[in-house]
């Protein structure tokens, strides 16, 4: 058992040390040093290791959202998941201005949106998260990987709240299928337009050769068209 065993808050695993550091903890599982491939793998088994990514259409947020996270934002992020207890506040106390143009104010009101989840407070302000950057600095990771997290939810509607996420992928799904049955349309009509080409360019020869023939004939009075004209046998 390690000391952080008995550590069931957010302040008393990443608040600071407070006693002695126990160094025998290696941290979270998921911090285990990359497997490297090896020169005498093969292709197959390469992949199979996945050492080869692969572009997918994830469509759980939080999978996508944890990819995103740093290794202490993560570590927090699944801390609080897991329950530990986030600190209180007076929030209506706990506030400082915001330094900055646009972009700080923006960005601090994300971060809002992020601490109203977690301390499930609608009253929480970008101020308030300003004095928590100021005063509580440990706690900005969590802030931050739940706002990456409400971002992916975001992104995975693109961006809407009319559809759910099912309804949006079914739309998506739709859309691909029609470009599919455009792409296969227009490749059948390039193939339609291929032999009709072939077959007009056989009956052009074929006229030609008719009236080839024909102009043997006393009384024979051509059709005056183009492959008549140009043509002579």
């Amino acid at each position: 058992m390690t000391a952080n065993d008995n550590l069931r808050t957010i302040q008393a695993r990443f608040g600071g040390a407070t006693g002695n550091i126990d160094f025998n903890d290696t941290g979270a599982p998921y911090n285990a040093p990359l497997e490297l491939p090896l020169s005498s793998d093969s292709l197959r088994e390469v992949a199979r290791n996945g050492y080869v990514g692969v572009g997918v259409q994830e469509r759980n947020p939080i999978v996508t959202a944890k990819e995103t996270m740093k290794p202490g934002e993560r570590e927090m992020y699944d801390a609080w998941t897991d329950g530990y207890a986030v600190p209180s506040y007076d929030w209506t106390e706990c506030t400082k201005p915001i330094v900055g143009g646009p972009g700080a104010q923006a960005r601090f009101e994300r971060r809002a949106v992020a601490a109203r989840k977690i301390w499930k407070n609608d009253t929480i302000t970008s101020s308030n998260v300003a004095w928590i950057a100021a005063n509580q600095v440990y706690m900005l990771p969590l802030i931050i990987a739940v706002g990456k997290s409400q971002g992916a939810e975001k992104n995975l509607v693109g961006g809407q709240t009319a559809l759910t996420e099912m309804e949006l992928a079914e739309v998506q799904t739709i859309h691909r299928v029609k470009a599919i049955a455009t792409i296969v349309q227009n490749r059948c009509n390039a193939e339609i337009n291929r032999f009709n080409r072939i077959i007009n360019e056989n009956k052009d020869e074929m006229k030609a050769r008719e009236h080839s023939i024909k102009t043997k004939m006393p009384n024979h009075r051509p059709r005056n068209n183009p492959v008549n004209l140009r043509t002579s046998y």
